[in-house]
């Protein structure tokens, strides 16, 4: 965007703005009025219905419309059509990259940040930027553990479970629980995976090295995440193959509650195992993290890396309607996220009552999991996350195109790594 643009923006928006403060969220407001057409990949009963009603008793004259699209690719070209046709006022934005390839669709928020004394950092710990503006307030976060079927792991003997271990710990734990017609273990089920465990080790911009180009053939997280994986899939078949995952489009968190894979990398299963109808299973699931290289690493992917972002449409009606809705959701009403599987991100939310949010009381929750490693593994808001400081959109469908080469047998480990590099710093260059 033009800086001019970007100026006739601000003073459009301020123009247009009531003059004054805003009160407070918990107190409310009966003179802010209008609709607000709030677009989102989760359904009513996944925490939005009961996030709204909770927000419509701080603005009883607000109206919000729920249009719920799934985060797929289809989705997300649905969503940008509806954006430019202006029938979305606030929409959750999945991922910092797709978000960024639509700030010229939204408000630049810092001018009603400062207005309502509003610090990024102090609410939610990061300054975040999008091309030098503001166009999005993270409300949604996603961190990545270890989900365990307890009785795979107590008919194995494997004792407590971990509050921290490495890789050799977990491929262990993983060969113990293998058995007939049962993987031990398993990554995600989609090709993106292969990087968390670098993320994992390198944690912010681990793409990029001082040269300002890609990792790829030089830093050696990637060849041994793709190596170990390699191994664990497809040579000692004690985890379920990504290019199985792939050919028969199956979801890693089907295969866990039908007992078909013991234990499962993963970052939102825990929406699922209430749901007894559409995921049966009688076991208790147990938590664990997302394992490091070594002892005692620093785990990046333990606390919520911001994974969605509250934004207001250039062509919203009712800006302060949009405002006060984007400041609930992304401040006290983030909590309800946790139905939908997401955690808060504002750092001040309140996890007393995140079991019975999720499970409806503590009672029931433990029938259903280890309650204390969800508590410890899973509501680990304050753990240690990363915000990438250069985000390059590309990078993403090029990694799973590379990946599944690698993983299928089209390309070796170092030809891949060599492809990424080449094609990712060729995206560095278009954009310098």
């Amino acid at each position: 965007m033009k800086t001019v643009g970007k100026k006739l923006l601000c003073l459009m928006l301020m123009l247009c703005l009531t003059l004054g403060n805003v009160p407070a969220l918990a107190e409310g407001s009966n003179d802010i009025s209008g609709k607000v057409r709030f677009c989102t990949a989760y359904g009513g009963a996944a925490g939005m219905d009961a996030m709204v009603a909770e927000f419509n008793k701080l603005y009883p004259n607000i109206e919000v419309e729920m249009i719920q699209i799934g985060n797929t690719d289809a989705g997300n070209a649905q969503i940008d059509t509806q954006l430019m046709a202006g029938e979305i006022d606030v929409l959750s934005s999945y991922t910092r990259h797709r978000t960024l390839g639509r700030i010229e669709q939204f408000i630049d928020l810092r001018d009603l940040m400062a207005r309502d004394n509003i610090d990024m950092k102090t609410e939610w710990g990061d300054e975040i930027e999008f091309e030098g503006g503001l166009y999005g307030i993270p409300f949604d976060g996603l961190n990545y553990f270890i989900a365990i079927n307890m009785n795979a792991w107590n008919e194995a003997g494997l004792g407590e479970l971990p509050t921290a271990w490495t890789w050799d710990e977990y491929l262990e734990a993983s060969r113990k629980m293998t058995k007939e017609g049962v993987f031990g273990g398993s990554d995600w089920h989609n090709p993106e995976c292969v990087g968390f465990a670098v993320r994992q080790q390198l944690g912010t911009d681990m793409y990029f090295g001082e040269d300002g180009y890609t990792t790829f053939t030089t830093e050696p997280a990637w060849q041994t995440a793709i190596q170990r994986k390699f191994k664990a899939e497809q040579e000692e078949k004690i985890w379920k193959s990504l290019v199985d995952y792939v050919g028969d489009d199956s979801k890693s968190q089907n295969l866990f509650f039908q007992g078909k894979v013991a234990s499962t990398v993963t970052c939102h299963i825990w929406r699922f195992i209430g749901d007894l109808e559409n995921y049966p299973h009688d076991f208790q699931v147990g938590f664990a993290p997302y394992p490091t290289e070594n002892e005692g690493d620093t785990a990046y992917l333990a606390g919520p890396t911001k994974f969605a972002f509250a934004c207001i449409s250039k062509q919203c009606q009712d800006v302060e309607a949009a405002w006060a809705f984007v400041k609930f959701i992304s401040m006290e009403g983030d909590k309800y996220l946790l139905k939908a599987g997401h955690l808060p991100t504002w750092k001040k939310t309140d996890l007393d009552s995140a079991v019975d949010l999720v499970f409806g009381d503590e009672a029931t929750a433990d029938k259903l999991v280890d309650v204390p490693s969800f508590k410890r593994v899973v509501l680990n808001i304050d753990g240690t996350s990363y915000l990438d400081n250069r985000v390059y959109s590309e990078f993403a469908s090029i990694e799973k195109e590379v990946m599944m080469y690698i993983f299928n047998g089209e390309e070796g480990i170092d030809e891949g790594l060599a492809e990424l590099k080449a094609r990712c710093d060729e995206i560095i260059d278009d954009y310098r």
